[in-house]
């Protein structure tokens, strides 16, 4: 079989233009450093470094925004730090201001002043910002301060955010990276008890109404007593001066039995029996006697004298 000289010729430039395009790749391939350029170089490892690079890209965005979780949870950490601090500051002024050592009209005023300037530090805080993004105001976009100081000075706030936590994505999964406003100001708390705002306000409010009045909300018993509160009628209230003052003095009309020894009928004796916890059962008491002469003169006398005698019944001293 005859091959016809052009045919040889067609197959060496054949080959030789495969050598130099082989050439040219392997020149490319070590100048850049990458064996895989277009999908048709080795389709079936292209798909495996997709796969890997989807998967390297997966896990930079879980590692991103773990620190971005960690950096927000750490601001509002820092966030509630202070917020304990003014509420401590708080205390401290209420118990300041709650002692009798203060005349009332110039020194509780001032002090309420300052609980003012918390109330204003505590709205600050209510409104800090984590990068653009408002820390307590929940998962909706808010472009302006989600809370609103209520007259002047503040009675109260309102708020536009929402009671939503919100999340960040770490490894397919919500991960909450902050609290609500709820939570750390007790913002409409379901148990009915003021929040930080309100109460805040109501302290200032109280310590600049003069005379300052410490009551009760409701009557509360102890040592089977009762302290009555606002709730009570006008005139009723317990105050603080009540339970800490002595206790009425009490006047009770004693009848003359002549009980005295030896006293005549119509002397006027009175005999008075005291409970005491030192008296055993037939054992020695103290008896103290009380004479009045309601004579003519209108004199009288006391003699108080001991004996020993059996007591009436236990525990009970004879006077």
């Amino acid at each position: 079989m005859r091959i016809a000289t052009s045919t040889v010729y067609d197959q060496q430039t054949t080959t030789i233009d495969n050598l130099s395009a082989q050439y040219n790749s392997v020149g490319n391939d070590l100048s850049t450093g990458i064996s895989l350029n277009v999908p048709s170089d080795d389709p079936s490892v292209v798909s495996q470094a997709l796969t890997i690079n989807n998967t390297i890209n997966a896990e930079d965005k879980d590692a991103q925004n773990a620190t971005n979780a960690q950096n927000q949870l750490t601001n509002t950490d820092s966030v509630l730090s202070s917020l304990t601090s003014v509420l401590q500051s708080a205390r401290s002024l209420v118990v300041e201001g709650a002692t009798d050592i203060i005349p009332n009209g110039s020194q509780r005023p001032l002090i309420g002043k300052q609980i003012e300037g918390l109330l204003q530090e505590a709205i600050g805080l209510a409104n800090s910002k984590y990068g653009s993004t408002y820390v307590f105001a929940g998962t909706g976009e808010s472009t302006t301060a989600p809370v609103t100081a209520v007259g002047t000075p503040p009675t109260g706030v309102t708020f536009s955010g929402n009671n939503e936590t919100a999340t960040q994505l770490i490894n397919g999964q919500e991960v909450a990276v902050g609290t609500t406003l709820q939570s750390a100001f007790n913002y409409q708390s379901s148990n009915g008890t003021p929040d930080v705002f309100q109460l805040l306000a109501n302290i200032a409010n109280t310590m600049t109404t003069e005379p300052a009045a410490i009551q009760s909300a409701a009557p509360i018993n102890i040592s089977g007593a009762v302290i009555y509160g606002n709730a009570s009628p006008a005139g009723t209230q317990t105050t603080l001066g009540d339970i800490a003052g002595p206790p009425p003095m009490t006047t009770t009309q004693l009848t003359a039995d002549d009980a005295s020894p030896g006293s005549p009928a119509g002397t006027g004796y009175y005999s008075v029996n005291i409970a005491g916890t030192g008296c055993a059962p037939m054992a020695s008491c103290h008896r103290i006697t009380f004479s009045f002469s309601t004579g003519a003169r209108s004199s009288w006398r006391k003699s108080i004298f001991a004996e020993a005698r059996a007591p009436r019944a236990p525990g009970l001293l004879a006077v």
